[in-house]
């Protein structure tokens, strides 16, 4: 059976490796809630793959902050 699995640690990873080959500031869990209006919690979950539940408003936050489309941050599993 498929599952929807979360890749927003992933991306977090690739920004922050970006970032640091780029000599800019490293992009915290924290700047990630702030920047996105989410719960630190909420954050914290989508970037470990937690989540079983996907809102389009969270998904829409974390896609306008990364500058990704939907189909980025979710794949299916099999």
């Amino acid at each position: 059976m498929s599952r929807i699995v979360s890749r927003l640690g992933d991306l977090i990873e690739q920004e922050r490796q970006r970032r640091k080959a780029a000599g800019e500031r490293d992009l915290t869990m924290l700047e990630i809630a702030e920047k996105t209006n989410l719960a630190y919690g909420t954050v914290q979950k989508w970037v470990k793959g937690q989540v079983n539940r996907y809102d389009d408003a969270t998904l829409a936050a974390f896609c306008d902050l990364l500058d990704v489309e939907p189909g980025d941050i979710l794949k299916r599993e099999r």
